[in-house]
């Protein structure tokens, strides 16, 4: 799973089609960042102005 990848679909189509695998599971940021995939901190994916959302 990645946590920091700009966009995460560039890193699961990086696995697809450079590893033998369909399926990565753990922390593929290494992975996306060797690659040269943009990797962001986790302040960029929080959405000022929206309420956190959890599960009741």
């Amino acid at each position: 799973m990645t946590t920091r990848a700009k966009n995460p679909v560039r890193v699961a189509r990086l696995v697809m089609e450079s590893t033998p695998h369909m399926l990565f599971v753990g922390p593929s940021d290494d992975l996306g960042s060797a690659a040269g995939v943009e990797l962001m901190d986790a302040e960029y994916f929080v959405m000022p102005g929206v309420a956190s959302w959890s599960a009741s």
